[in-house]
């Protein structure tokens, strides 16, 4: 079955989803080309998807124009409501994009405090399994996708398993993506979070002082690739909840760019096998950056090429206890930005930690920083 939208609000895609909903059948609810005033939350059931008819907008263009925003495009101005939440298996949106109406940028200014954008609920009403998210656009959102827990009731019962992200793109201002319980097989891929609304520097000392572009907590099996974010105070971020942390995470391609933290394993994150392909972080010459931050314990993190470039103190710093980090070509250029006196390592394990590095290319510290920090138990095969 496939329902057209012809009244451009919250209450007439509404109307749609509720139309498929109560026939017992599955499918489509296609939104044409057009603006979309968005009032009030709006809920996707089991079996339904919401697509668009995609989506074209002109970069760095702080205020919305009707003759240059083209495509079908939600507009959102009260910061209360949650515009999307999937409520049933096997449900999606794909192909259009939302705006956010923001206060002038200004000296001193902060993004409106918006609720998250899009959410997958695990409520009282039903569970949210092998939900997709798909070609999604979040110019300017100050929260961008949470897959959530109705209450702490429904949060012991049960949890979202299989939720796919494929071409989420956009500048969310605070958070991208949060995942709070996923313990079968999230998977997120080919994500670009990047300035698509504003390159003002006051908009970017923001995010790079405040935002989050992604936390993981607790999850099983999770599959990242061709995951990029920029300009962000925090890239990937692993910690915690009460049912524990994430496990045997899998990226593909993950590239942390212009961020002060690049991958963060926050203190109380505690065992399990993480597993990088390709890990790129660079934080240009941001107070306190480090490229890779592991506070957590008892992690064996693995990771086939890693490069890092301009951090202010470590390419990579281990720090809690009983962590194991493998590295097989590791490039690291310009750390320790700090400068004299401090001789901050390029790589460094902190005691009760160990590394060890296959092959490692260095140069640009300042000061005569040594390339490897040797308080834990470290090791290189071959330097270069």
């Amino acid at each position: 079955m496939e329902r057209v939208v012809t009244n451009h609000n919250s209450l007439g895609i509404q109307n749609e989803i509720n139309y498929i909903r109560s026939s017992g059948k599955i499918g489509k609810v296609f939104m044409p080309e057009g603006e979309y005033n968005i009032d009030r939350n709006i809920y996707l059931y089991r079996g339904i998807e919401l697509e668009g008819e995609g989506y074209s907008i002109p970069r760095w263009t702080e205020n919305f124009s009707s003759s240059a925003h083209k495509g079908t495009i939600w507009k959102v101005n009260n910061i209360n409501i949650i515009p999307i939440t999937f409520e049933g298996e096997f449900s999606k949106i794909n192909k259009f994009a939302i705006w956010h109406q923001h206060d002038p940028i200004h000296s001193g200014w902060r993004p409106r405090d918006y609720n998250w954008t899009i959410r997958v609920l695990r409520g009282h009403s039903g569970w949210s399994d092998d939900c997709y998210i798909g070609d999604i656009l979040l110019i300017n959102a100050t929260r961008g996708v949470y897959q959530d827990i109705e209450s702490a009731e429904v949060f012991e019962s049960g949890a979202i398993e299989r939720l796919t992200i494929d071409g989420l793109k956009g500048q969310c201002l605070k958070e991208g993506i949060r995942i709070r319980w996923s313990p079968d097989v999230l998977r997120v891929r080919n994500i670009h979070l990047w300035p698509y609304w504003s390159s003002d520097d006051v908009v970017l000392d923001y995010t790079k002082s405040n935002a989050t572009a992604c936390m993981i907590e607790r999850v099983d099996n999770p599959q990242f690739d061709n995951f990029f974010a920029i300009n962000y105070n925090r890239g990937l971020v692993f910690d915690k909840n009460s049912h524990g942390s994430c496990a045997r995470f899998q990226g593909g391609t993950i590239q942390i760019d212009g961020t002060r933290y690049g991958v963060v394993y926050e203190k109380g994150v505690i065992a399990g096998f993480h597993q990088y392909g390709v890990l790129c972080t660079q934080s240009g010459p941001m107070h306190g950056s480090i490229g890779v931050l592991i506070k957590s314990d008892g992690r064996d993190i693995r990771i086939n090429s890693f490069t890092n470039e301009y951090s202010y103190f470590n390419a990579l710093r281990i720090e809690g206890t009983n962590n194991t980090v493998s590295i097989g070509d590791a490039t690291i250029r310009s750390w320790n930005l700090v400068g004299y006196p401090h001789k901050f390592p390029g790589l460094e394990a902190c005691i009760g930690n160990k590394l060890h590095i296959t092959t490692i290319k260095a140069r640009g510290q300042l000061n005569d920083a040594p390339i490897v920090g040797w308080d834990g138990r470290t090791t290189v095969t071959k330097s270069l």
